[in-house]
């Protein structure tokens, strides 16, 4: 049995789901998992640390903070490698920017002999912050040698890889996956999008990646063709408190509403309202809001990032550049004026996101597991 250590700063949103799906759902005669996570992101996270315990799994909170904080930073270092020194797993995999840097370095440092890393989408990506930009790169370099096998998930992400100097041999494609569920008609399209009032929705942490100020942006040339139409946020994040300021003088403003983030039920049930969804992101890996829509038959607006077309490619969605609110609001008016095009994306996507399942995603992961500890 290989003992494998998950470890996890960015609780929330699509990192927080990918955790839970990895951690729960490898076979437990074959794997002992624990995880290793910070508590600061999203107090709702209670409920996942609980479910680790019910399926035995180790749960273990180090504080680690999401923005560069030196002292706090190496107090979390510190914790992490004697952690790691005193559970001594097999294998050590670490998610994400923050932890994928600290994670790596304590197991390097806590002799660790196989280390995984996934991104999540490389922090060296981001756009409007160029020093952080450079630094996110240069952290990402000297952590290369530290790292056994990096997890790409999605085309996207194992090209950025390479250009950050990886060897092809230590990185790993494995894109993200969904349970595959029996979908019925009336639950994948509850309104028609001919009809008046259309409801556009976004879900997703509300921050900078996510672009939730571009919908904002378009709204005004979407709500001149559709006067009555609604824009609804699913989500919660940093970025609430300046969404509403953006929209505080608008006219339009009582026709965009916010839900927060909820269950995956509660956001399951308003995926069920949209017309149509909108995933504006500024940068991104492999979306799970992308797979679950495409899962559901929702039409799709995207922008050119991350996994996009890896996932939804010609025929699941219309794909944008980013930062372009122009053509954002001119693809969702294309698709609100025309019913046949949005039949063809809700035929679509459930097929693409067939290849998109958990099960696979598991079974990929354990394998390379397997490879990497017993070589």
């Amino acid at each position: 049995m290989l003992h494998v250590i998950q470890i996890l700063e960015a609780t929330g949103g699509g990192t927080r789901r990918h955790l839970r799906d990895l951690a729960i759902g490898l076979n437990p005669a074959a794997f002992r998992v624990e995880v290793i996570v910070a508590t600061r992101r999203d107090p709702t996270f209670a409920r996942d640390l609980a479910l680790f315990r019910e399926h035995g799994i180790g749960v273990h909170v180090v504080d680690m903070r999401r923005r560069v904080a030196p002292l706090a930073d190496l107090l979390a270092l510190i914790h992490l490698t004697r952690l790691l020194r005193r559970l001594r797993p097999d294998v050590v995999h670490a998610h994400s920017s923050k932890a994928g840097f600290l994670g790596r370095l304590a197991a390097r440092l806590a002799g660790a002999r196989t280390i995984v890393y996934t991104p999540h989408a490389f922090a060296c990506e981001i756009t409007g912050a160029p020093l952080r930009r450079c630094c996110y790169r240069v952290l990402e370099r000297l952590a290369r040698p530290w790292t056994t096998s990096l997890v790409a998930v999605s085309q996207s992400e194992r090209t950025t890889a390479l250009a950050l100097g990886y060897p092809p041999e230590r990185i790993a494609l494995i894109p993200n996956g969904i349970p595959e569920r029996e979908t019925k008609n009336e639950e994948r399209r509850t309104k028609n999008p001919t009809l008046p009032v259309p409801t556009i929705g976004f879900i997703g942490r509300l921050c900078r990646q996510k672009g939730p100020d571009l919908l904002l942006t378009a709204a005004p040339a979407i709500l001149a063709q559709f006067p009555q139409a609604t824009i609804r946020y699913v989500g919660a994040g940093p970025w609430q408190r300046k969404l509403m300021r953006q929209m505080a003088a608008a006219p339009w403003r009582a026709q965009v509403t916010f839900a927060g983030a909820g269950t995956e039920t509660d956001v399951a049930r308003e995926r069920a309202g949209f017309d149509v969804i909108v995933m504006p992101s500024r940068w991104d890996g492999l979306s799970y809001a992308l797979l679950d829509a495409l899962q559901a038959g929702l039409p799709i607006v995207a922008t050119d990032v991350g996994g996009v077309r890896d996932a939804a490619g010609a025929d699941g969605a219309l794909i944008v550049p980013p930062e372009r609110p122009d053509l954002l609001s001119a693809a969702v008016i294309r698709l609100l004026q025309n019913p046949g095009e949005c039949a063809r994306l809700s035929q679509a996507g459930p097929e693409r996101a067939r290849a998109f399942r958990l099960e696979t995603m598991l079974a990929r992961t354990a394998a390379l597991y397997h490879t990497l500890a017993t070589r």
